[in-house]
């Protein structure tokens, strides 16, 4: 596992699961293509706070997903 992502889940378990932290992770997760991992740690994230950060980011990462140009893949 990355380390970045072991610290982040040993603050939680110190602290507890804040939003903040969960953004953090779920950045970390992205960076990594863990999509899944990563929507749940926005999701938490947002269910603590429906007005964070985290609803923009997902979102985004929605988008990127989402992105397909067909014309780039038949000419």
């Amino acid at each position: 596992m990355d380390a970045a992502i072991e610290e982040l889940t040993a603050r939680m378990a110190r602290e507890g699961a804040t939003e903040a932290l969960l953004i953090e992770r779920g950045k970390r997760y992205w960076q990594l293509r863990d999509v899944p991992h990563c929507f749940a740690d926005y999701d938490a994230a947002i269910a603590l706070n429906s007005e964070s950060p985290a609803v923009h980011l997902r979102q985004m990462c929605e988008e990127i997903l989402a992105f397909y140009n067909k014309d780039m893949y038949n000419p």
